[in-house]
């Protein structure tokens, strides 16, 4: 019988088994504040492609239409980002609102913006911020009408980070493959891909 998931398996145990798939090595507990900076700077260029929350599919790490993005004028202030950094919606964290872009612009709204620390695969973070001990943590919010995340505790969450930063890249890059075959076969019954991400739990419960 296959157990029951939730559609995000992007946990510290799954990184573990599929690390183990991938190769052998040693794994450290480390604070994101020890592996990622929350950039600040702020910018209003309208050379600069402009991200809100509404341009993002929930839970999927998307954009609506990049190309819309890109052309569009737009002079309202943000936090400045450039390829590779980590994008993170902080209001209202229950809508899942995440971004891993290959281009740079200004992160619109209420968004935490990562960049990694030194000996840190940006992917790999990419794949930690939307694990459910990050969102269970996120989700411990401020506010009722308008809930943000709580920085103060988000900042102290610890992770399991393999400490070679090969084994890193080998994580990061399976869940991009993951995320780029999922969004390649839309018209893929969802069935297909719960029963591959259900595979990956079993193996690791049962093996």
């Amino acid at each position: 019988m296959i157990a029951v998931i939730s559609p995000n398996l992007r946990c510290s145990q799954v990184f573990r088994f599929i690390y183990h798939i991938l190769g052998t090595g040693t794994w450290e507990q480390r604070k994101l504040l020890e592996i990622a900076d929350r950039l600040s700077k702020s910018s209003n260029s309208e050379n600069l492609a402009h991200v809100e929350y509404a341009d993002i599919i929930s839970g999927e790490g998307r954009l609506k239409s990049e190309s819309l993005i890109q052309k569009r004028t737009d002079s309202r202030s943000g936090i400045q980002f450039v390829a590779q950094n980590v994008l993170y919606g902080k209001l209202r964290p229950y809508l899942n609102n995440w971004l891993f872009p290959n281009f740079p612009g200004i992160a619109v709204g209420d968004f935490w913006v990562f960049q990694t620390k030194k000996g840190i695969f940006a992917p790999f973070l990419y794949a930690l911020i939307q694990s459910p001990k990050y969102q269970q943590v996120a989700n411990i919010s401020t506010g009722t009408k308008m809930p943000r995340s709580d920085w103060k505790k988000v900042s102290g969450i610890h992770f399991e980070v393999p400490i070679e930063f090969n084994e890193q890249r080998k994580i990061g890059h399976f869940f991009l493959r993951l995320d780029s075959l999922i969004a390649a076969n839309e018209q893929v019954p969802k069935l297909v891909i719960k029963i591959v991400k259900n595979s990956l739990v079993n193996l690791l419960l049962f093996n």
